[in-house]
């Protein structure tokens, strides 16, 4: 039995009423807690005028002070990245909407490997040869307090822009600008490129109200949406408030304008661009831009994202396509080893798994501690050991915090930082063992969330399953994060036929009310080997239109089915 959410049947017929829209999309609505006409208005036709004052951010208006005043006075600014698709769309937006602001910027992003997350000491070197005494962090620095420190005493300028968890102490920057800052007033859960857009959002303000912009054309901030959707969705924030905006108009950016770098690596990934969707970027995309950090320098991908000829766009999106294949080849022998450590170590039974060996890629091990959570369900942190050096990645299931657990055994540390359910590590390599004791200890008590069935948003009857009324769920996009593509449950349909297709998908038609209905089942024909005309079944599915040029037709993205009792 499929668990369904409880819907408020009044708040669904007023939405039906005032915005007339379909009862089934008005229930799904009401389902997820949008019940009002304003709450759905807001949800289904977003605005950028809906979009947060980005000075409800703590330190926002400091940060944005300091850096309205460098333009002014003509200053050199570097902005300091950090090396995954998040942090290297953040670094390019900011650089390019100062550098058309007239203002001399350049970007700096640490190489993975030899520097590591967060602010890089490196970059004082950075700072030297272009002349700058101003650096602007994005997507990290929140938990580099002596790193800061070291900068300012330098006669450095720091503005640390961040959406990470802070610490129990801030850098002792000119501005720290974080949404997870004690006191906050915004609403939402940005990344680190939301956290930028918020930035230039605030600066293009203070400018206009300093009369910047009387001999200068305004910056169009939709023209920055791309670079924020990318970020947005590969960091897996939800796509829910400004992430929805950003994401539903960074799309659209794509599909019609788009940056030659994001053409190009939709060429070479195998897709069109008009038709980009969410699932391409993180799967498409995300992945090609973060091959140029994981395997060589994330450098290579912010340059393919400011680069504005195509011809040069195309050779650069092949050398992360390439990348990217190595990436993959790596992933796969290094995931073989951990699994093969895993079992002759007898870790699959402790309550953090903590695998390590020398001359494993740091670069691809959070997709590697990834795929062990996934197949134990328990945290895991997985060290490659590098000129005396273990550099760890960690990943954790639902209702594991790794910043606190990290946190507790962090005097056996060089360095760590990250979220709740993904971190990162420094560790001699001799400590690695007291390191794994330690955890042992820390985490005996922890549990993670067991992983219960997602709940259907709403039943259909069969006579709901028509063309005009899926049509309607395009209004739900983007999907993602915090917005699942939505679960409907029709019970009682009769099947007529079944097909299997290549690749083990089925295709099955049912007795509709009207017309037959098509429905898909991917990778999973052999589990519904049992079906026969004339069943009765009880459908779990989302809403889905296949078209075929003025032709169009609704068909079930069949997620589970089971006989009518």
């Amino acid at each position: 039995m499929w668990p369904l959410k409880a819907h408020d049947s009044d708040a669904a017929s007023r939405l039906v009423e005032s915005l007339k829209i379909p009862p089934l999309l008005a229930r799904v609505l009401s389902a997820r807690g949008i019940t009002t006409t304003e709450e759905a208005i807001r949800f289904l036709s977003p605005r950028l005028s809906h979009m947060n004052d980005p000075f409800t951010i703590p330190g926002m208006e400091k940060a944005a002070l300091r850096l309205a005043k460098a333009v002014q006075n003509g200053e050199t600014i570097v902005v300091h990245g950090d090396y995954d698709a998040d942090g290297v769309s953040a670094a390019v937006l900011l650089t390019l909407f100062l550098r058309a602001l007239g203002v001399k910027a350049e970007f700096y992003i640490p190489h993975r490997i030899d520097e590591g997350h967060g602010i890089s000491l490196l970059v004082g070197d950075f700072l030297k040869r272009t002349g700058s005494h101003i650096l602007v962090t994005v997507d990290c620095g929140i938990r580099n307090v002596e790193e800061v420190k070291a900068l300012q005493d330098k006669g450095c300028e720091v503005i640390v822009t961040d959406h990470h968890l802070p610490g129990d102490e801030l850098p002792p920057a000119t501005a720290v600008a974080d949404p997870l800052l004690a006191g906050s007033a915004y609403k939402g859960h940005l990344s680190g490129v939301g956290v930028a857009f918020m930035l230039v959002t605030a600066l293009r303000r203070l400018l206009r109200e300093k009369g910047w912009f009387r001999a200068e054309e305004e910056i169009n901030l939709k023209s920055f949406l791309d670079l924020v959707a990318i970020g947005t969705v590969a960091d897996v924030v939800p796509l829910t408030g400004d992430n929805r905006l950003f994401v539903k108009y960074g799309l659209k950016l794509m599909q019609t304008s788009p940056r030659p770098g994001i053409q190009a690596l939709a060429e070479v990934a195998g897709l069109k661009y008009q038709q980009l969707n969410t699932w391409d970027i993180a799967f498409k995309l995300a992945p090609r831009i973060n091959a140029a950090g994981r395997m060589l320098h994330a450098g290579q991908a912010a340059k393919l994202l400011m680069e504005e000829d195509y011809e040069r766009a195309i050779a650069g999106a092949r050398e992360l396509h390439r990348l990217n294949a190595e990436r993959q080849k790596a992933e796969t022998e290094i995931l073989r080893e951990a699994e093969e450590s895993v079992l002759s170590a007898v870790y699959e039974d402790h309550p953090v798994i903590v695998i390590a060996s020398e001359g494993w890629n740091p670069g691809v091990l959070g997709i590697v501690a990834a795929r062990i959570v996934e197949k134990y369900g328990k945290p895991c942190i997985a060290i490659g050991i590098l000129d005396e050096c273990g550099i760890g990645s960690a990943r954790a299931p639902e209702g594991v915090n790794l910043v606190e657990i990290l946190s507790a055994v962090s005097g056996l540390l060089i360095s760590y930082g990250g979220h709740a359910a993904a971190a990162g590590l420094r560790i001699a390599p001799e400590l690695i063992d007291d390191f794994r004791q330690q955890l042992l200890e820390v985490a005996a008590g922890i549990n993670a969330v067991e992983k219960a069935s997602r709940p259907v948003d709403a039943e259909a009857v069969p006579s709901e399953l028509r063309t005009e009324i899926f049509q309607a769920f395009q209004y739900m996009e983007p999907y993602g994060e915090g917005n699942p593509r939505p679960l409907i449950l029709t019970r009682g349909l009769r099947v007529l036929r079944a097909i299997n297709l290549e690749g083990g998908h089925l295709k099955i038609f049912f007795a509709g009310a009207e017309k037959d209905i098509q429905g898909l089942i991917f990778g999973m024909a052999d589990h519904y080997s049992w079906l026969a005309p004339g069943d009765i079944v009880d459908v779990v599915f989302t809403p889905a239109v296949d078209q075929w040029e003025d032709y169009i037709s609704p068909y079930l993205k069949i997620t589970e089915l089971s006989p009518s009792k």
